[in-house]
């Protein structure tokens, strides 16, 4: 049986960080009135366990190998939302684009029976996030919640759990749902049924296809209701975007309707937007297509590890980017969502959406992200410690309070329909 290593993890940090666990453990404050500014500190409720018995392998082989490389032989132990799961046979290998290379990396879960976390039925896979680039913990957490609240068909579900590799302290991650074409997940029907993801390029290490549209933005096959008519959908999925390219070039809406579902494409505006992410219109976006009859759909929402304000890793020399108050920061030039925001009956339907779902439950989704930062916060303060990230609750209560700001100065903007 291989031995759990730390990886890239030096001894020392470890020993220090285990003290500051046990201080932590002492002075964690038990009360709170609020977290954005309140009098004293939050008290932990409730993260849930899971226990991974390691095959003949360690972690860091994991991230030695190609990310699709299987590790066989894994176990499991889960209790999760008063139900308790035993696995065996688990494979694991890994996932990310950024957050692959990092100490504590993301992976990918197959088990050896299926089951039902989140109330959306019966699955296999499940992805444990590391939110290692994240020192909140927060913000994959609050992206997912706020696809949820926007309506966004498909949304991911997805919730904390504390991490123990082979009996030794892994921290805390973050268990959701994968992106793919299922009953359970994105249900796709039609035998051209596909879902695309949109990125800057093709890693290395990939074996995928690059599937360009008019303006040679990179689209690529993340799952098909077919394998064998994989570049059957591939093409219609590219020749319906041309299409939907062509209706914008010519300032056609109701060419535009006709090819796109531009309700979801209105609610992944408001999601980049509330959330500011620099991988918006990027990498880490999804589309699906339901077949030759269907149109074009946006979503689900994926990959916030930079979104929130996240200065520490991205555009840290640009404070106007990361602004509260600023609009359309991060929609690229000659985009297609830059020329569907010049026209107004696309302002109009991001309008109606805004009003319909965030507008009435932004207070809710707010104290939602409060809620959440309290209820991690012994458990992400020792996380932070062990890994060597920047202190927990500086970085919760500044983001915590970016988003105040940030849904007030969205209300102000979208809170009024223009009939």
């Amino acid at each position: 049986m291989g031995k759990h290593k730390w990886p890239d993890l030096p001894a020392i940090a470890l020993f220090f960080g285990m003290v500051g666990l046990a201080l932590v453990m002492i002075f964690l404050p038990q009360n709170s009135s609020s977290f954005d500014g309140g009098a004293g500190g939050p008290i932990e409720r409730g993260i849930d366990r899971l226990s991974l018995k390691l095959g003949d392998f360690e972690l860091s082989d994991i991230r030695e190998q190609p990310r699709d490389t299987e590790f066989v032989g894994s176990e499991i132990s889960l209790n999760f939302r008063g139900e308790k799961y035993d696995f065996s046979d688990v494979i694991l290998k890994g996932r990310g684009n950024s957050t692959w290379n990092q100490p504590k990396s993301p992976l990918v879960m197959k088990l050896n029976e299926k089951v039902d976390l989140f109330d959306k039925g019966k699955s296999r896979k499940w992805l444990l996030l590391a939110n290692y680039l994240d020192d909140s913990n927060l913000r994959n957490h609050i992206g997912l919640k706020a696809a949820e609240v926007l309506g966004m068909n498909y949304a991911i579900k997805g919730d904390f759990v504390e991490v123990f590799v082979n009996g030794e302290y892994s921290g805390l991650y973050y268990l959701t749902d994968k992106v793919e074409i299922s009953k359970e997940r994105i249900d796709l029907r039609e035998p051209l049924g596909i879902l695309m993801e949109r990125r800057d390029d093709v890693r290395e290490d990939s074996s995928d296809t690059c599937y360009s549209a008019r303006y040679e933005q990179c689209f690529v096959v993340k799952d098909v209701v077919s394998k064998d008519n994989t570049a059957a959908s591939a093409y219609d999925f590219v020749e319906a975007f041309k299409k939907f390219e062509k209706a914008l070039d010519s300032w056609d809406y109701e060419a535009i309707k006709k090819t796109i579902d531009v309700e979801s494409f209105a609610k992944y505006y408001l999601l980049s937007e509330l959330t500011v992410n620099p991988d918006a219109y990027i990498v880490s976006e999804y589309f699906y297509k339901d077949g030759v009859t269907d149109v074009i759909h946006m979503g689900p929402g994926w990959d916030f590890d930079y979104a929130l304000a996240n200065r520490r890793w991205t555009w840290a020399e640009d404070e106007e980017f990361y602004s509260p108050t600023a609009l359309n920061q991060n929609v690229p030039e000659d985009s297609f969502i830059a020329k569907l925001l010049e026209m107004p009956e696309f302002q109009l339907e991001v309008r109606n959406v805004y009003v319909k779902t965030l507008g009435k439950s932004k207070d809710d989704f707010y104290h939602f992200a409060e809620h959440e930062a309290m209820r991690i916060y012994s458990v992400a303060t020792i996380n932070n410690i062990v890994w060597g990230q920047q202190d927990y609750e500086t970085s919760a209560r500044e983001l915590i309070s970016w988003l105040k700001e940030r849904l007030k100065y969205l209300d102000e903007v979208f809170g009024q329909v223009v009939e």
